[in-house]
C-alpha cells in the first residue's frame, strides 16, 4: 500500500521508497520528479475519485489514451495522409477487435516475429531467426506476411476468395434491387460476404 511509504524517523514524516527490483535511468528521472511533487500535495478529507484529463467529462477513453500517445511518441508523423487514411480506417472494420489490434501491430511492425524479439532481447526458436515456414529468410514482418512462400500461397488464394464473393455479393444485391425490388441493405450485403467467405474457407 502507498501508506507504507509514509513513515516516520525521528520525528519527521516522509516518503520512503521500497523497490523489488533495480531502476532503470528513465525511471529515477520519475522518481526525482515525484519527490519534487508530492511535498506541494495537499491532502483533504474528501473521498478520492478518479478522473482522466484528457476527456472534458473525466472519463478514459482508449481513443483519447491513442491520441496522447501518437502525440508523444510520433510527435511528427513519419506516415503521408494516404497511410495515415489506412490507420484511421483500420479501427472502423467490423472485424474482432483483436484481429483489428494484431492488423494495427502489424502494420507498425509490432508483431512479436523473430526479428522483432531478438531485437528486445527476447531468445526464441532456439536463437534462430530464420522463418519457421521455409527456414530460409530471417522471420521478419516483411518476410512472413510478403515473401514467404509457404503461407502466402495461401493468403493469396484467400485474398482472390475474398475479392470473388465480394464482387459476387455486390452484383447480386444490384440485381436483387432491380429485378426483385429488394432495399439497399449494405449491412446485410456485408454480413453476406463474410458469411459465404466463412463457409468457403
Amino acid at each position: 500500500m502507498v501508506s507504507n511509504f509514509w513513515v516516520e524517523r525521528e520525528g519527521v514524516w516522509g516518503w520512503e521508497f521500497e523497490w523489488r527490483r533495480w531502476r532503470f535511468a528513465w525511471e529515477e528521472d520519475l522518481l526525482r520528479d515525484l519527490r519534487e511533487v508530492l511535498p506541494t500535495l495537499v491532502l483533504t478529507g474528501m473521498d478520492d475519485e478518479w478522473l482522466w484529463s484528457l476527456e472534458d467529462g473525466g472519463k478514459f477513453t482508449v481513443r483519447s489514451m491513442y491520441v496522447f500517445l501518437e502525440s508523444v511518441f510520433s510527435p511528427v508523423s513519419v506516415f503521408g495522409d494516404q497511410e495515415l487514411r489506412v490507420f484511421s480506417n483500420i479501427w472502423k472494420s467490423s472485424a474482432p477487435s483483436k484481429v483489428i489490434a494484431f492488423s494495427w501491430k502489424l502494420l507498425r511492425n509490432r508483431v512479436p516475429v523473430l526479428t522483432n524479439l531478438v531485437y528486445r532481447g527476447i531468445q526464441v526458436n532456439g536463437g534462430s531467426l530464420a522463418c519457421v515456414h521455409c527456414q530460409g529468410r530471417e522471420e521478419s514482418v516483411a518476410n512472413l506476411f510478403l515473401f514467404c512462400a509457404a503461407p502466402n500461397k495461401k493468403v493469396r488464394k484467400g485474398f482472390a476468395l475474398i475479392w470473388h464473393v465480394t464482387v459476387w455479393m455486390i452484383w447480386r444485391s444490384r440485381n436483387n434491387i432491380i429485378f426483385s425490388r429488394g432495399s439497399k441493405d449494405l449491412v446485410k450485403v456485408i454480413d453476406d460476404i463474410k458469411l459465404l467467405s466463412w463457409c468457403l474457407h
